[in-house]
Formats: structure tokens, C-alpha cells, sequence
């Protein structure tokens, strides 16, 4: 299953300007009686003229021209606007949704208002968080009150009924968060094959008995090439079947080799996933989430800079059966990874539109939009930073 596409600006405009062109010259017509071939429709001869009533006086004709021009100018102005319209709004966005949303009591209203907001900033997916995989092999449950995922499931099912109750187009994704590396845990998470299946029956429990229209897949830290990444990614897809949406987050590229980057103390140059396996993965979901932050970039220019260089990466490495969605970051605390002053929607913003520049007109329609990441909901000067640097940009 794949995402629909945000309609590409340039294509748009080739539809949209000559029908801007016509309105324009019908205008000039009616009021001028010229424009583009506006004067010889009203040329009728001498002897012509001469046989004509003062029906067809030049002030009578003006007259008749303009209530005959007023409906053909609305429904081409009306056109217009639609046009206009579609070709300004992105159509798939993504907004996550932290451990409060579930294991909150259940507030229907607060839902509602959600999925009002969601429609308004042209959000369409919300990626909810469920659970979280770590040490011992164990599906999280309540982030307060403890124990296991299965005591809190019918407090996660309440939720996906709640969000679901209006039948639309907007949908709900399980993020399920697997630590590959805990701490104090020998080896890797991923080297286990029966955690493979493990994540496989947990993804499909989400999709196929409490409602949820598709997986994210946050697994992490992937700092380099694991195909054992991959091998879970083709076990959750079989787990779940292909009428499911599988996303999942990828790790951005930390140190790319690229003369703007400053360089990083303490981190290897290189650290990053080759282009063979960041292929893989990119092949092996339907959506794939580029986080923005956890940078370690400390100055804003560089953190603009990294972010495009990602942005160029990724997006020139997909096809159109991917959706790739830049993810944004508004959240603290600060970390020697995150700098709140400089990891923010509007710089974030910056660099996703620097990187499409380094590509092709074609190559930037395959970007379908992004996802806002935050801890606590999001201020009206967050939201204006995001409808300014990404709707209405």
C-alpha cells in the first residue's frame, strides 16, 4: 500500500496558467473590448453595420457582452480557485502522537479536536504511540502504572475506537519503539531471530484486532548497515499483508561527506548507512520517516545544511511505490544530540526545502510531506511555523 502524492507545484501551474491567461484576456474583452483576438469578433462591415439596430450600438454591446462574459467568468474563476487550491496544500502530512494520547483517560472531545486540527493543517496520518520492545523481550504497557502491554490493551483499543469512530480518510498508526541496543544487554536485539517473529506477531495484533490502519517501526539505534534491520522489516510485512501500511523511521545520515558540514568531535566521519542498504530499506516499506533531529549540530546554518543533505540523499534514492515524510521536531530537553534552539520546525523546514533545491523538478515531487514530532502539544506559533514554512510556502 502506498500514500497518495502531493500534486507537484511546477505541473500544476502549466494547467493553471493559461487558465489564469484566459480570465485575463475575457477581462480586457469585456472592458476594453480588445484583447487576444478580443476586436475582430465585433467587426462586421460597412454594409453589415449599416442594417444593424440599435441593438447592436457599440454601448448596447458592451452591455450585452458583459452579462453574456459573467457566468463563463465564474465558472473559470471558480476552476481557478480549485486549481489554486490543490496545487498549494500538500496531501500527506503526519503528525506523532506521544504516550499521553493513549494512556490518558479517555477524553472523546479532546480526540475530536484533534482530528479537527489534523484536517485543518492538512495532517492526514498520526503515528500513536503504543509500546515499547527493550530488554527481556517485553511489550511495554502503561508508562505509569507498569506491567506489560497486554494489561493496557483494552485502554489502547478504547482509543483506536474513539478516533476511528468518524469514517474519513485520516489514519492511525501503532508506533511500536524497539531498542536494538539496551543498556546493560549484550549484542544486538535485531541478532535474534525469534525477536524477529515476536515483532511480526505484535504488528499484526495491532493492524488485525485493534483497528489500527497501519505499523510504524521505530527501531533504533541504526547507525550502520544491520540486515537484520532489513530481515525484521520482511517479517512484519508478511506478518501483517500488503492491504496494511508498513512505515518505519530511518536513521538520518550523521556525518555525510559533504564540504558545507562542520565537523562533529567525537563522532567518525562516515557514520551513516551506505546507499545499498539504505536502498533495501527504502524498497522494503511503504512509508519511510526521515527524522530532522538528533543532529548533534549545534549552529543553525549547519543544522539547515545537514538537513538538506539528507533530505537530497533519501529522496533521490526512491521510487514512486515509497512515501518518504521528513520528519520535524518541536521537543526538549536539550542533549549534547539536541539543541531545541536550533532543531525546530521553521529551521527544519529551511533544510527540507534546501535539499529538494539540489534536485531535479521530478525528483522533488516524490517528497510527500512531513511529519511533526513533539512532546507536548504543539503552541500557535509552532503551528504557524509549520502552515508558513510547509503549506504555505
Amino acid at each position: 500500500m502506498t500514500s497518495d502524492r502531493p500534486r507537484d507545484k511546477q505541473a500544476a501551474s502549466h494547467v493553471l496558467q493559461p487558465l489564469k491567461q484566459s480570465l485575463l484576456n475575457l477581462l480586457a474583452w469585456v472592458l476594453t473590448g480588445t484583447g487576444e483576438g478580443g476586436s475582430g469578433g465585433w467587426h462586421l462591415g460597412k454594409r453589415r453595420e449599416l442594417r444593424r439596430t440599435a441593438v447592436l450600438a457599440p454601448n448596447n454591446r458592451r452591455r450585452i457582452a458583459i452579462l453574456t462574459a459573467l457566468p463563463i467568468l465564474g465558472i473559470l474563476a471558480f476552476f481557478a480557485l480549485l486549481l489554486t487550491g490543490e496545487e498549494e496544500l500538500p496531501s500527506n502530512n503526519a503528525i506523532w502522537l506521544d504516550k499521553s494520547w493513549v494512556y490518558a483517560e479517555l477524553d472523546t472531545a479532546r480526540i475530536a479536536d484533534l482530528r479537527v486540527q489534523m484536517q485543518a493543517q492538512q495532517i492526514g496520518s498520526a503515528y500513536t504511540y503504543v509500546s515499547t520492545l527493550g530488554a527481556g523481550q517485553r511489550w511495554s504497557g502503561h508508562p505509569e502504572q507498569g506491567g506489560e502491554f497486554m494489561q493496557a490493551r483494552e485502554q489502547v483499543t478504547q482509543f483506536v475506537r474513539a478516533f476511528k469512530r468518524e469514517p474519513d480518510d485520516l489514519r492511525l498508526f501503532a508506533w511500536l519503539e524497539i531498542w536494538a541496543v539496551s543498556p546493560g544487554e549484550a549484542g544486538s536485539l535485531l541478532s535474534d531471530s525469534g525477536a524477529h517473529q515476536y515483532i511480526a506477531d505484535f504488528a499484526r495484533l495491532m493492524v488485525n484486532e485493534m483497528g489500527f490502519d497501519g505499523i510504524l517501526l521505530d527501531i533504533k539505534p541504526i547507525f550502520r548497515d544491520d540486515d537484520d534491520f532489513v530481515r525484521v522489516l520482511s517479517r512484519v510485512r508478511a506478518s501483517i499483508g500488503t492491504d496494511k501500511t508498513l512505515a518505519v523511521a530511518i536513521q538520518a545520515d550523521l556525518t555525510p561527506p559533504d564540504p558545507l558540514l562542520e565537523a562533529l568531535p567525537g563522532l567518525a566521519p562516515g557514520t551513516m548507512w551506505s546507499p545499498n542498504f539504505k536502498l533495501r530499506v527504502l524498497q522494503a516499506a511503504d512509508e519511510v520517516i526521515l527524522p530532522l533531529y538528533q543532529s548533534y549540530r549545534q549552529d543553525a546554518r549547519d543544522y539547515i545544511n545537514w538537513a538538506a543533505v539528507n533530505i537530497e540523499a533519501a529522496v533521490s534514492q526512491l521510487d514512486e511505490n515509497t512515501a518518504l515524510l521528513a520528519s520535524i521536531p518541536q521537543y526538549g530537553p536539550a542533549s549534547a544530540a539536541h539543541n531545541p534552539q536550533v532543531e525546530t520546525i521553521a529551521l527544519a523546514l529551511d533544510g527540507v526545502h534546501a535539499g529538494l533545491q539540489r534536485l531535479s523538478a521530478e525528483q522533488r515531487h516524490r517528497l510527500s510531506g512531513v511529519a511533526i514530532f513533539s512532546d507536548a502539544p504543539l503552541s500557535a506559533e509552532a503551528w504557524q511555523a509549520y502552515r508558513t514554512g510547509w503549506l504555505e510556502r
